[in-house]
């Protein structure tokens, strides 16, 4: 079709370019989305080849510092939050937390519920560096810092998913300490559910403890379980 109607797809790529009005602001936006979306470098849009490439493209264009970078996404980041928040009726969690293997702590929460069409959606709302021990009161005053820093309400709060560490058991005793002092109620038995995927794999694993299956090579594991 396009080589038989090659004059009609000219004539429209002729009339967008015409009508095409460069912004900063948005080539700004789209080029942040982009570095969002991608997990690149903030330093990215500083590289010289990238600058020579954005130039090429279009000479109006300017690339951003690093730092200009890190303050837009934080910026979109909040924004998005905000919008999301005002959005949202009863609203599900989801909680880990976990080392590096450069030995650095973090805990990630992610909010998840159904909207007005009901359509399913999730969003992260925080990845937050661990100060201090994994212990169940600080991951709870984390938990409790980034509902309040994005005026979540604990009575927006339906449940919240977590692993089986002991740590969790103590983080949902202080979350229901921090409910009551709220005026709402949030408890152990009946808002915090466990990780279906982590039961599974703790089970797995007594399983293959109790048939004495290697663990450590997985190449031996399979061949054990073959022979079964």
């Amino acid at each position: 079709m396009k080589l038989n109607h090659s004059h009609i797809f000219r004539e429209n790529s002729t009339r967008t370019e015409q009508n095409f009005v460069f912004s900063q602001d948005r080539f700004r936006e789209s080029l942040i989305r982009w570095i969002g979306t991608s997990s690149s470098p903030f330093c990215t849009c500083q590289q010289a080849d990238f600058v020579k490439l954005i130039k090429n493209l279009n000479p109006e264009a300017n690339s951003i510092s690093a730092q200009t970078v890190k303050r837009d996404i934080m910026k979109l980041f909040e924004d998005s939050v905000k919008e999301i928040k005002i959005r949202l009726s009863k609203v599900a969690f989801t909680v880990d937390a976990w080392t590096s293997k450069n030995v650095l702590p973090f805990m990630d929460i992610r909010a998840h519920w159904i909207n007005d069409d009901w359509t399913y959606e999730t969003v992260m709302v925080d990845f937050s560096f661990i100060e201090g021990n994994h212990s169940g009161q600080n991951l709870c005053k984390i938990f409790v810092d980034c509902l309040e820093r994005f005026e979540i309400p604990l009575s927006k709060v339906s449940s919240v998913t977590m692993d089986n560490v002991s740590a969790n058991d103590t983080f949902m005793d202080f979350l229901s300490k921090y409910a009551t002092d709220a005026g709402t109620r949030l408890s152990k038995p009946n808002n915090r559910i466990r990780c279906l995927p982590h039961v599974l794999n703790l089970s797995v694993q007594d399983i293959l403890s109790a048939l004495k299956v290697p663990l450590n090579d997985e190449e031996d594991r399979y061949a054990y379980l073959d022979n079964l």
